[in-house]
């Protein structure tokens, strides 16, 4: 090959590899192996397309740590060199390997997954019964260990054919098929750092552990290519169950598969076909004591409880994303403060109570926003009413954030400002965002040393008097007692802006940091929320109310007694709080 081939095979290669990369850091450009990447990106390139042209590309060692959700199991993760590559394999190889599995396979293909998967199963199993006419029995199975019990030797020469029409169709500028043997012949367990602590390992059970496999068996889980392998190394299943035995109800997803049939005696038959020929053929086991249920009762599928006229949602989920949302919300909660005792915040004065202080964290609130997102998952079943039981047992979610066609919003905190990465193009645009933010409560808002009120309304309320073309009334900072006395006294609230760090443009940084409500006020929407009082018989943090006993029963609704008090942590001595002036904090707590 002349001089000026192998340079425009480089070429190719280098475009092909800055793709992969991209897609590869999607959603993750923030992560540290991610920034280091980008750093050196172009010296990563060659020397990622150097070795891939030479033949010489291998796996370097990465790193294996424990995740406890579902179960304890561990999780390999590849360099960030090595994605890159995983990226430009699947890139070519992906396509035939999806070309050729079954309709009814599931996992990791464009355009299906596990709702797909679970409506599928629904709707086969409506039809079959003929709309609840007749019974259908279904025959779930799953495979023992799956990962980690695959020959890759076998794995190799399923892949032969998908990868030699891989090559004859993209015509990839490297050795497609050299790289996939890299992969297969590289041994992870045995090279990986681990990270996290020994007790974690330690609780993983042998059978689950890579290194207790042997040489030349098991995937690494958490890699982009044992997922296609694995879904590729099932394919001789697709065809025995749909072809050698004629059954066109089922559905995988992975390694877990369904099968439905009228007939309990064909799903007993084929049971015995399924494991034969797993074990022969694949040298896999699947799980035992599995027998063919009746489909009304119910198919654990996909994180579903499938049944053929409705969907429910897993127990288990539904207590996850509950416990979620509650201790995100933790930091969220307000600062009791009794008729008898004062407050102090840093910059802005003394709040006498009764009065409720809530702080406001932008990153708490997305996060807070995050964990809520991740119950989307649980609205794909017959879960409307659940998750409005759910909003309300969580009164962070109502304070907070607001739901508006469809999509949940915050209120008051802004993230983008948090961070510093709001760009404000002049003062009145940003006081405007601040007070449309603030809705009725009055706004307080720090320009440098002094604090001002951001609209005319709010100086009527405390009989402050408005001048008519000079700047708003401002106090010096530190200085707001008779303000938030005066507002509290009317019953009204009281939203603080504090600057931010960092400057886009000429305007400084600001972000509603403090919501000061009358007690009064928040233990009526406390109440109204959950059901419960309020307890300010003793000064500090308040803490949601626990809703323990709602969830060990599934969810069934059950109104709080009233007579239940919210829990109140005492807070801390003068002593111990740190000084206003310290990065430590935005705020310190001093009880007169």
């Amino acid at each position: 090959m002349s001089q000026q081939g192998v340079s425009a095979q480089k070429l190719e290669l280098l475009r092909r590899l800055e793709k992969a990369a991209r897609q590869c850091a999607r959603r993750k450009r923030s992560r540290p192996d991610a920034i280091v990447f980008r750093t050196r990106q172009t010296e990563h390139l060659f020397d990622l397309a150097d070795r891939l042209l030479a033949g010489t590309w291998r796996p370097a060692p990465g790193l294996v740590f424990v995740t406890t959700r579902p179960k304890c199991r561990e999780v390999h993760a590849a360099r960030f060199e090595d994605r890159v590559v995983h990226h430009l394999i699947c890139a070519h190889l992906a396509p035939e390997i999806d070309r050729r599995l079954s309709p009814n396979t599931y996992a990791c293909r464009p355009g299906k997954g596990t709702h797909a998967a679970m409506r599928a199963l629904r709707a086969a199993m409506w039809n079959l019964s003929r709309h609840g006419k007749r019974r259908v029995w279904a025959l779930k199975m799953d495979i023992v260990n799956f990962f980690h019990s695959i020959d890759r030797a076998t794995l190799w020469q399923h892949l032969q054919r998908p990868i030699a029409q891989a090559v004859a169709d993209t015509k990839p500028p490297f050795d497609l098929g050299g790289a996939v043997r890299a992969i297969l012949d590289d041994e992870p367990a045995l090279r990986a750092a681990r990270t996290g602590s020994r007790q974690l390992f330690d609780r993983v059970p042998e059978h689950k552990r890579l290194s207790a496999q042997g040489i030349g068996r098991g995937l690494p889980i958490g890699n982009l290519t044992s997922q296609w392998f694995a879904n590729a190394y099932l394919d001789p299943l697709d065809l025995l169950v749909q072809r050698t035995l004629g059954s066109g109800h089922y559905f995988r997803y992975m390694d877990d598969f369904v099968v439905l049939d009228c007939d309990p005696q064909r799903l007993e038959r084929a049971r015995i076909t399924i494991e034969n020929f797993l074990l022969e053929r694949l040298g896999l086991r699947v799980h035992g004591g599995q027998r063919p249920e009746l489909a009304s009762a119910g198919v654990d599928f996909c994180g579903f409880v499938v049944r053929p006229a409705y969907v429910l949602v897993r127990r288990r989920t539904v207590s996850a994303a509950r416990a979620r949302v509650a201790r995100m919300a933790q930091s969220l909660a307000p600062h009791i403060v009794p008729a008898d005792r004062t407050l102090f915040l840093a910059g802005w004065g003394r709040v006498d109570g009764p009065a409720a202080v809530w702080p406001i964290d932008g990153t708490d609130v997305a996060a807070l926003r995050q964990a809520w997102g991740s119950t989307g998952h649980i609205a794909h079943g017959a879960a409307r009413w659940l998750l409005m039981r759910a909003w309300r047992a969580c009164p962070a979610l109502g304070r907070w954030l607001r739901k508006r066609r469809g999509r949940v919003k915050p209120t008051l905190a802004d993230e983008r400002a948090q961070r510093g990465q709001r760009y404000w193009p002049s003062y009145r645009d940003q006081r405007n965002w601040l007070v449309r933010h603030a809705g009725r409560a009055t706004l307080l808002v720090q320009v440098g040393r002094t604090v001002e009120l951001a609209r005319s309304r709010d100086a009527r309320r405390l009989q402050v008097p408005w001048p008519a073309r000079q700047r708003a009334p401002g106090l010096r900072r530190g200085h707001c007692d008779a303000w938030l006395a005066a507002a509290l006294a009317k019953g009204d609230s009281v939203a603080l802006a504090a600057e931010m760090p960092g400057v886009l443009g000429k305007v400084a940084n600001r972000a509603i940091r403090w919501l000061v409500t009358p007690l009064a006020s928040t233990a009526r929407w406390w109440q109204q929320q959950t059901g419960a009082l309020l307890d300010s018989d003793q000064p500090g943090r308040a803490t949601w109310p626990a809703m323990a006993k709602w969830l060990r029963r599934g969810g069934r609704a059950r109104r709080v007694p009233p007579k239940a008090a919210v829990k109140v942590v005492t807070p801390t001595t003068v002593a111990q709080c740190p000084p206003p002036c310290t990065s430590t904090g935005q705020y310190f707590l001093m009880f007169d």
